[in-house]
């Protein structure tokens, strides 16, 4: 995997030296972003996952905490929610963790021709920690609604809001 990952990398860089000396900064920013993001989702998989996992489940586990609805085991990146019979546990993984969220907007920031490289550092970083405090309340969301309407409401949020996408088939 990380053979083909290092072939298609030098290929992508070699096709963005060519776009950046014809001054075609429409396909630089399309090529260069599209190409980033697959080179880092490829990358992130075995390393950056479970560190953003922990981070999410240790998060939204201290915000709930004040609740008891919710409690996070942050080892094994499950979150555990009760309502008042029973509880359902939550595994926080690839596409729960805004992985492919954060490669995305880092892509697309750091190709974007129009900021200084100062600005596109301070932006990335900005954009992190909104899609991370975005993700815990999309967790929230998940938590009250399992909290209040029971475990069975779980099933039927999950299958009507996500839409999931098995990204190794496309790596």
């Amino acid at each position: 995997m990380n053979n083909l990952i290092f072939f298609w990398g030098i290929l992508w860089i070699y096709l963005l030296n060519v776009l950046k000396r014809n001054r075609m900064s429409a396909f630089f920013f399309i090529l260069g972003s599209i190409g980033f993001f697959f080179i880092i989702l490829g990358l992130s998989k075995p390393y950056w996952v479970f560190l953003l996992s922990h981070i999410v489940v240790m998060g939204t586990s201290f915000f709930w905490s004040w609740t008891h609805w919710v409690q996070g085991n942050p080892m094994h990146n499950f979150l555990y929610i009760f309502d008042f019979r029973s509880s359902i546990s939550i595994s926080i993984d690839y596409e729960c963790s805004g992985i492919i969220e954060s490669c995305a907007y880092v892509s697309l920031v750091l190709f974007f021709p129009a900021y200084s490289r100062k600005e596109k550092l301070l932006y990335s970083l900005i954009g992190l920690i909104w899609i991370y405090f975005t993700n815990i309340i999309r967790l929230s969301v998940v938590i009250i609604v399992v909290h209040f309407l029971g475990v069975k409401a779980f099933y039927l949020f999950r299958k009507s809001s996500l839409l999931y996408i098995n990204i190794d088939t496309l790596l």
